[in-house]
């Protein structure tokens, strides 16, 4: 099918899409399985409960003999426990060690880990608390425990939900604070949302959770009667198929991706120059982008510590105090004037914040993170509206043997195959553009359920003349690219840069020729500009709008229908208002370039619905 995305106010469509294949860490629960009884002698059952006695439901006998239904439905789920007065027992993250470590259910032989007891919150403490009173501005009231640290000094999620904490919106769509422990509501059933591979999937669990001599194993609330944190980290373990897995092989940028769906980039500062460091931090400090800085230790004994970037460093969740220069009491501030010191003391008055010079960050910390968040997520998420949003393009795609999987720019003979994306920066704009470019291959979380392999991927930048429609073999073999990344075998490759004004083609690819994946190109940029693709299958349309206007509809899909349809039968036509984004599908593979040739700079008027006329970019 001859496929266009139609692409209003620069937002993107990532979740209902209906002209991609949408892919799910849930997949595995979808297949058609056979019941089994439940047992009568199942471990760790809850024997006395103030609101239920001995009762326990799993995926295997809901549906009194027929094959279960979708396990990740949490709906129904909580339904049918609350019906039957049951609590909720997960058979495909059971409360086991496999659960602890995976295959290797035996791989850690201290003491705690042979004597683990898995409880739920009502047999821990006598008056359980889901989540309480939320405030952003304090300081991050969450541990990790005993275990945690024998397994590993790194501690990925702990450091990347002491970020999601500081942004309200962002961290309700994960932990749903709307769920508690109640009884009227309860079913020891709970539900957390992350970010996959361009969609929001829902991770479903029960509240079984480890403990030692009676204390949480892992990642706990300060307060003991407060659980969320424990919950998201055993849906986060879930996710990744053991709690020894995604402690050992998640890191704190890839975990924070997870969680808020934004584009990571981690950098080891030792590893770049200052002046490099310091353009990224002033770059991505105005702009809706995340930063944090970490210190990472292999010493178990001297946990690593996460620091998030806004207008000091705010020490999110580590006990003690900077007291080096331009620490509260330092000698630094004396040398400024009143007013001055009044105003940096103004901007820095959340518990936990302070500041440091630049050359004391750099010497203090090992790692810098950054996470570039969408527009759509930037307009939900009111404390970054201090920062100027980006505009964002998204494509899905995939490269097939034999037809664009033509490796990279050292294979001259077939990279020109590749899927290509072109980029016009109009002369009247600033004088460069901040790009972020995102290149995301279908990736598998949970590695023990299914074998799967990444591949090597990048990508490079060419500089092109204006009316450039696609890179040649001739062209690629008398040109180099302005840009090429570094071909890794990574989940994501990602490079944040300034481009001039001109013209630009992006070149996903895979290492070697002939390699199959999907993969997920996200760009964004911090001004408008005129991004679209130049394959035969797919192109991109443009309707520009502003940021951050809000309509109910942006257009009637009628009235599109009448503007498309001129120029070939049409599929179907599907508006997404609530992304500023419309997806039209051509029944053949011709209309789509014949359509991009015609309403190329073209404004249509009477339907915007009183709003600004449409134009097609």
């Amino acid at each position: 099918m001859g496929l266009e995305s139609v692409r209003i106010n620069d937002k993107y469509e990532t979740y209902n899409d209906p002209s991609v294949d949408h892919y799910s860490s849930q997949h595995h629960l979808n297949r058609r399985r056979k019941v089994n009884p439940l047992s009568t002698t199942t471990a760790n059952t809850l024997n006395s409960h103030h609101y239920y006695c001995g009762s326990h439901i799993t995926a295997s006998n809901l549906s009194n003999g027929n094959d279960f239904p979708n396990a990740s439905n949490y709906s129904y789920l909580w339904k049918v426990c609350k019906e039957r007065g049951v609590l909720f027992e997960d058979p495909y993250f059971a409360a086991s060690n496999k659960a602890l470590f995976g295959k290797k259910e035996s791989s850690n032989s201290h003491k705690i880990f042979s004597s683990v007891v898995w409880m739920r919150p009502f047999q821990l403490v006598s008056r359980p608390k889901y989540i309480t009173e939320y405030n952003p501005n304090r300081r991050f009231d969450v541990e990790f425990g005993d275990g945690s640290a024998l397994l590993s000094s790194n501690q990925p999620l702990f450091h990347a939900t002491s970020i999601l904490y500081s942004v309200p919106k962002l961290f309700d769509r994960v932990i749903n604070p709307l769920q508690n422990l109640n009884p009227n509501n309860y079913a020891g059933i709970w539900k957390f949302r992350f970010w996959k591979f361009g969609q929001w999937i829902d991770i479903v669990i029960d509240d079984r959770l480890p403990t030692y001599k009676g204390r949480l194993l892992f990642m706990q609330c300060l307060d003991g009667s407060e659980f969320w944190a424990a919950l998201l980290e055993k849906a986060y373990a879930k996710l990744y198929g053991s709690y020894d897995y995604y402690l050992k092989h998640c890191f704190t940028a890839q975990t924070t991706q997870d969680l808020t769906g934004g584009i990571a980039q981690s950098f080891t500062i030792a590893s770049h120059e200052r002046h490099i460091i310091h353009q990224m931090i002033a770059s991505a400090v105005p702009r809706s982008t995340l930063l944090s800085v970490c210190i990472n230790t292999s010493d178990a004994n001297s946990p690593n510590k996460s620091y998030r970037l806004r207008n000091g460093l705010r020490n999110v969740c580590c006990k003690g105090e900077w007291n080096g220069a331009w620490s509260e009491r330092s000698l630094e501030w004396d040398h400024l004037s009143e007013r001055d010191r009044e105003e940096l003391t103004i901007r820095c008055r959340t518990d936990g914040e302070f500041w440091i010079s630049f050359d004391d960050l750099l010497n203090n910390f090992t790692n810098l993170d950054l996470i570039h968040i969408g527009p759509d997520d930037w307009m939900q998420e009111i404390s970054l509206h201090h920062k100027r949003p980006w505009r964002a393009v998204l494509a899905r795609r995939k490269w097939k043997k034999g037809f664009n999987a033509g490796g990279s720019p050292s294979h001259k003979e077939t990279f020109h195959t590749n899927p290509q994306f072109h980029v016009h920066i109009p002369k009247s704009g600033p004088n460069k553009l901040h790009v972020v470019v995102s290149v995301t291959q279908l990736y598998e979380t949970n590695t023990e359920l299914q074998d799967y392999s990444l591949q090597s991927i990048g990508f490079c930048v060419f500089e092109v003349p204006p009316n450039t429609i696609r890179l040649s073999h001739a062209f690629v073999s008398n040109n180099a690219p302005l840009d090429i990344t570094d071909f890794t075998t990574t989940r994501e490759s990602v490079t944040f840069f300034t481009l001039p004004a001109g013209d630009f083609i992006i070149v996903p690819s895979t290492d070697k020729p002939n390699q199959e994946t999907k993969f997920l190109l996200r760009l964004f940029t911090d001004e408008s500009t005129n991004i679209w693709e130049v394959n035969d299958d797919n192109i991109i349309f443009a309707l520009d709008s502003q940021i951050p206007k809000i309509v109910e509809s942006i257009a009637q899909p009628a009235l599109l229908r009448q503007i498309f349809i001129r120029y070939g039968p049409l599929d179907y036509v599907n508006v997404v208002p609530q992304s500023y984004c419309a997806f039209v599908n051509y029944h053949n593979h011709q209309s789509p370039r014949v359509a991009i040739a015609a309403l190329y700079g073209q404004t249509v008027t009477g339907v915007s619905n009183g709003f600004r006329p449409l134009v097609f970019r």
